[in-house]
């Protein structure tokens, strides 16, 4: 255990454990395992025994520095902007809860996102789907005709059952998903 600057402030692997404890009951299942992933993988082996206050802004951009070396890394998969951010994010969230609950000054101050390159998109035609019609099994025509055709996700389609489809209004409500094998509710814009 790395001593505090104040007494009483827990180390960054103990305070890591209630945050994720009081914030678990708000996430789905997949979103809980994207967060220990980042906890365990990345956040625990290099702040776990400092205590929080003594987490300066030099030592985040330092690990930052360090996960956009290791993508560079041939030997593992490369980090991509997007998930070094998710994982800067979940660093974030923790030292700025642990700050407000024990009254010290968070040095995330002035610490941006890493640009995030987009994608390219380079959808079919409408000639090309029908095309894919054409020649699909016909078992399995309706489905690739949502998928085309309605913007929904994998997970949405993959989790779409008969009560949600309207056909009189023509109508797909969108009310589930299935994630990680599991079916659940989808995020609404107010969740």
């Amino acid at each position: 255990r790395t001593a505090s600057a104040k007494s009483g402030i827990p180390t960054f692997g103990e305070f890591s454990r209630i945050w994720f404890a009081e914030r678990q009951p708000e996430w789905r299942a997949s979103y809980q395992t994207s967060i220990e992933a980042a906890l365990n993988i990345y956040l625990r082996p290099t702040f776990g025994s400092k205590a929080c206050d003594l987490i300066m802004k030099a030592d985040i951009l330092g690990f930052r520095a360090k996960l956009i070396a290791e993508s560079g890394d041939s030997e593992r998969q490369p980090l991509s902007p997007s998930r070094i951010n998710q994982v800067m994010m979940v660093l974030r969230s923790i030292l700025v809860e642990a700050s407000e609950r024990y009254a010290f000054d968070h040095p995330w101050k002035g610490i941006k996102r890493l640009k995030e390159p987009k994608s390219e998109v380079d959808p079919f035609t409408l000639v090309e789907v029908k095309r894919i019609l054409d020649k699909v099994r016909p078992d399995m025509r309706d489905y690739y005709v949502v998928r085309f055709f309605t913007g929904m996700r994998s997970s949405e389609i993959d989790g779409l059952r008969w009560h949600n489809v309207r056909m009189d209004r023509r109508e797909i409500l969108v009310r589930e998903a299935l994630v990680q094998g599991k079916l659940g509710p989808t995020k609404t814009p107010e969740s």
